[in-house]
Formats: structure tokens, C-alpha cells, sequence
């Protein structure tokens, strides 16, 4: 078994799970960690992208040592030639790099539970140049800040890295010259908050339209499934009026039928005028469209 002493830190981690050994669900600690790793391989391709878009990360598993899981895994780069970057020693300051920028991230996710203010975001960013700055990365000055909303992906999937581990469970990331981050498990960034980061443009259209039903909510607190013509819709009815009539039994829905309703669609673009995502939220129902029987009628007969 190699030391961690004798370990050559280019491009080198590690994750440190002390797990709770009376945990009911033992499997929830592996897929947290396959979870873990797809992140982190998520964030550096975002990160050396901005570098070179050309340029691809690998993750590599080093290797495991007993106790708690001990993870020994190591950043290296794809489609690079040693014999081109010979002076400029590129993959051991790339590798250094991602190593640094995710541990910089992680403490950024130590600071709070939940990002709720966009300034947190815009620190990140600015963070994570200076780390390129630092390292030499940018020695070409090709270094570019990464999408926002690429950015935050990274950590929308941390997030639900962290909520396989469960409290009980400590995970440690230990970086560049033995750095430890102890993360913060409870931290999570929803796709909404995402959205509205990540938002150039948040346009509204109401409309009044007919949609045929492809899948009732019997729940009452999930989105409905439609058709508009060959398009998918999922939509939430806010109509509570309507609703409490649909589940007393008063509005009754059979296969065929449509709902005439007035909806509003929120479409959200990014910086770049690039529809990120659209939201259709249904105010009133109108009135429950039944389907057309006749044809029914006649196969039957």
C-alpha cells in the first residue's frame, strides 16, 4: 500500500467518508460517493472548458485504503500531447487547478445550507478566477469564467451527492498540499434557485387554450400531464376552487377529455437570450371539454 507521503500530488484528491457503521441503509453511502465523483467530473469539465473547449478531464481512481472509505482519485487531461506542452508543464498546473478550484467551491458550500443571495454566486466566480490566475492557467490568458448555469449544475448535483450520506455520516475532501474541507452535508441548491441565478430575461404570456389530459394529478400535489396538439405540457393547476370540486367528485376527467383553461407560461433565458426553461402554471379551469363519443359508440356496437 503507497503512503499518502509517497503519493505524487499532481492532479491528486481524496474522499473520506467516516460513515455511521449502525446506518440502516449502508448502500446509500456508495451511491452518495458515485454520486460525489459525478459532480466533481461535472464541475471540471465546466472549468477546464474554460481554458480550452477542446481540452477533456479525466478522473482516475488512484486508490482505496481501509478504515473509513478513503477514495485516492486524481484529476488528468484527455487530448493533450506531453510533447506540446513540454515547457509549459500544463497538465501538472491544469490538474493542481481543478484540484484547488474544488476545494474553493466547497468551502463556498460550507458558508450556508442554501444559496439564497446571488452575490454568494458572483463571489464563486470571481473566487475561482483568481484561482486560475494563481495557478498559472491562465498564463495564456485564455481563462474565460464558466457558464453560470453550467456552474450551478455542478452544484445542484452536489447537492444531491450530500443528501445520500445523511447526517450522521462526515465527508471529508482532502486536497492540494493535504488540504482538508470537511463538507457540508446539508447543503442543497434547488433548480429553481438556479433558474432565477442563472435568468437574463423572465418573460410571462397568459393565454387561453384547450388541452387535452394525458395524466390527472390524484395526488393534489404534483403536475398535471397534457397535449397541446403533438406538444408535451406539465402544468400545475392553481385553481384551488376548481381543484377541491375535482377531488369531491364534482368534476369528473375520462380518458379523451380536455380542460379549456387560462394558463400562464414564464419562459426564462439566460444572459446569452437562450431559453433556459419554461414554467406553465394553470389559473382558472374554464371548464372540463369532453371527448368526442361517437366514434366510441360505434366500435362498441
Amino acid at each position: 500500500m503507497m503512503h499518502r507521503d509517497d503519493k505524487d500530488w499532481n492532479g491528486l484528491f481524496s474522499i473520506v467518508v467516516d460513515y455511521d457503521k449502525e446506518s440502516p441503509s449502508p448502500e446509500n453511502i456508495f451511491i452518495g460517493i458515485a454520486k460525489l465523483i459525478e459532480s466533481f467530473k461535472l464541475i471540471d469539465k465546466q472549468l477546464i472548458g474554460c481554458v480550452d473547449s477542446d481540452t477533456e478531464t479525466e478522473t482516475l481512481l488512484d486508490d482505496i485504503e481501509k478504515g473509513s472509505i478513503k477514495l485516492w482519485l486524481r484529476n488528468t487531461l484527455k487530448q493533450i500531447d506531453d510533447k506540446d506542452i513540454e515547457d509549459l508543464n500544463y497538465k501538472r498546473i491544469a490538474g493542481k487547478f481543478l484540484v484547488k478550484a474544488k476545494a474553493y467551491i466547497l468551502k463556498k458550500c460550507n458558508d450556508v445550507n442554501e444559496i439564497q443571495d446571488v452575490e454568494i454566486v458572483e463571489d464563486i466566480e470571481t473566487g475561482l478566477s483568481e484561482i486560475a490566475k494563481e495557478s498559472g492557467i491562465n498564463q495564456l490568458g485564455c481563462y474565460t469564467k464558466p457558464p453560470r448555469e453550467d456552474l450551478l449544475n455542478g452544484l445542484n448535483k452536489l447537492g444531491e451527492a450530500f443528501n445520500e450520506f445523511g447526517e450522521k455520516n462526515k465527508i471529508i475532501f482532502i486536497g492540494d498540499d493535504n488540504e482538508k474541507v470537511v463538507l457540508n452535508t446539508k447543503f442543497r441548491l434547488p433548480l429553481a434557485t438556479l433558474e432565477e441565478f442563472c435568468a437574463g430575461d423572465v418573460i410571462e404570456n397568459p393565454s387561453e387554450i384547450i388541452l387535452k389530459v394525458r395524466k390527472p394529478d390524484f395526488i393534489g400535489d404534483t403536475q398535471w400531464e397534457f397535449l397541446h396538439g403533438r406538444e408535451p405540457i406539465k402544468a400545475k393547476i392553481s385553481d384551488e376552487e376548481w381543484i377541491k370540486s375535482y377531488f369531491g367528485g364534482a368534476e369528473i376527467i375520462t380518458p379523451g377529455d380536455s380542460l379549456r383553461v387560462k394558463m400562464i407560461t414564464t419562459s426564462i433565458y439566460n444572459n446569452n437570450q437562450d431559453l433556459i426553461r419554461s414554467r406553465h402554471v394553470i389559473t382558472k379551469v374554464i371548464a372540463v371539454v369532453k371527448a368526442e363519443r361517437v366514434m366510441q359508440e360505434k366500435l362498441l356496437n
